[in-house]
C-alpha cells in the first residue's frame, strides 16, 4: 500500500489502547476502501486536538463542556471551603457517617 498522508496533531494526543493492524490484514475490508483525503476534510481535526490532547494548556478549563458551563455566571464563582483534613480522610468520614443512620444532633 502507498504511504498515507496523515495530518499530524499540533500537540501530542492521548494514546489508544489498541494495536495497529498490519496492511496485509486490511485487504478486502471497509478500511482498504476508505478515501483518506475526503475523510480528513470532513473531520474536525482542531476539535480532536483540543479534546484528546495529552496535556491541557493553562487557558483551557478542565470542565470544558460540562454541567458547570450551564450554570448562570453568578453561581460559577462559589466560595472555596477551607478543610482541616485531607480529601481522602473527609471522604472516609462521610462514608462512615452515612452508614451510621443517625441525625447530626445524635452524632454530636
Amino acid at each position: 500500500m502507498p504511504k498515507k498522508n496523515v495530518p499530524q496533531p499540533t500537540n501530542p494526543l492521548k494514546s489508544f489502547n489498541w494495536s495497529k493492524l498490519p496492511d496485509a490484514k486490511l485487504q478486502g475490508t471497509v478500511w482498504s476502501e476508505l478515501d483518506e483525503s475526503k475523510l480528513y476534510n470532513n473531520m474536525e481535526l482542531e476539535s480532536i486536538d483540543k479534546l484528546f490532547s495529552a496535556y491541557q494548556k493553562n487557558g483551557v478549563p478542565a470542565h470544558d463542556g460540562s454541567y458547570e458551563d450551564l450554570a448562570p455566571t453568578g453561581q460559577k464563582n462559589k466560595q472555596k471551603v477551607l478543610s482541616m483534613i485531607d480529601g481522602r480522610r473527609a471522604q472516609t468520614c462521610t462514608i462512615l457517617l452515612s452508614k451510621l443512620k443517625m441525625s447530626d444532633v445524635e452524632i454530636s
